[in-house]
């Protein structure tokens, strides 16, 4: 929010990545705010949705399946990854630019499906209450900060993110009292890890922890952990 206004309003095109907000593979909307431009656009080959359920999908049901059972081991979660994703060594894309690249497709069916069947204002609403949540369990913490004093109308936030001084102490303390899904920010590739040309990245990552805010979380639960936690 900038003076009264949502970032990512002021320019003529805008892009929401849906897989953030929705447990999806892939998937987002383009927003054309400008009548000239919308006359003017082209669809890339990228636009639409792929006919049938395919490799994609399966894939993405098999590691939500594997990540659930096997959050808390972080070796063999990355085991997991490689394995279902058919990345194998010698085919792992070396840069997070073909990365990108090469995961440009459409829509996946499974995503169309979900989005489809999506309701927005629950969403939203859901995930402002459990953002409120963490903010009243680490409001008495000195050692967590959180990166947002306030969540201003409209927003719906992807993850309740904090700083603090030792990440991979508090992610153990919130694994000891249920928290699954808490992890550093951004999460760094091996190309990116300790890369000075990702500066910013590697120092955001050594400090900052996101925490899950997701629709299907009751606030309850995030009260509960309070009544857990160290202080």
């Amino acid at each position: 929010m900038d003076d009264g206004r949502l970032l990512g309003t002021y320019g003529d095109i805008g892009i929401t990545s849906l897989w953030k907000q929705l447990p999806i593979p892939n998937g987002a909307l383009l927003y054309l705010n400008s009548d000239r431009l919308a006359t003017e656009y082209t669809p890339s080959r990228y636009e639409g949705v792929r006919d049938r359920l395919d490799t994609t999908d399966c894939q993405f049901l098999i590691k939500s399946i594997a990540f659930e059972l096997f959050d808390r081991n972080a070796r063999l979660r990355e085991s997991v990854d490689t394995l279902v994703s058919g990345s194998g060594v010698g085919r792992v894309t070396a840069s997070p630019r073909n990365r990108y690249e090469n995961e440009k497709s459409q829509m996946s069916n499974l995503a169309h499906r979900v989005f489809v069947d999506a309701d927005p204002e629950s969403i939203r609403s859901s995930r402002r209450a459990n953002f409120s949540a963490w903010q009243r369990v680490l409001e008495s913490r000195s050692d967590v900060v959180p990166v947002f004093d306030t969540l201003p109308d409209g927003i719906c936030p992807q993850v309740f993110p904090v700083r603090v001084t030792d990440p991979s102490e508090f992610m153990w303390e919130l694994e000891q009292v249920g928290v699954d899904g808490a992890h550093t920010w951004p999460r760094l590739s091996a190309s990116v890890m300790d890369n000075p040309a990702y500066e910013t990245s590697n120092t955001l990552s050594k400090s900052t922890v996101v925490l899950p805010v997701h629709q299907h979380i009751d606030p309850a639960a995030i009260e509960a952990v309070g009544d857990d936690l160290t202080w």
